[in-house]
């Protein structure tokens, strides 16, 4: 299976999203990414739960 590139998954701005100061735990990021089915809802379920214990 041939991976893609970055450029063709992301947006350029979610691409400067990811390797800037915004976290994979953001909840922006976590849409585009369960969006484009690089992330599974368990593993979103999850981020989300991490993200309201921090806070």
């Amino acid at each position: 299976m041939q991976m893609k590139a970055k450029e063709e998954l992301f947006t350029e701005e979610e691409i400067d999203a990811i390797e800037g100061d915004e976290s994979i735990y953001s909840e922006r990021v976590r849409d585009a990414l369960l969006e484009d089915d690089e992330l599974s809802p368990m593993e979103e379920a999850f981020m989300r739960g991490y993200e309201e214990a921090i806070s």
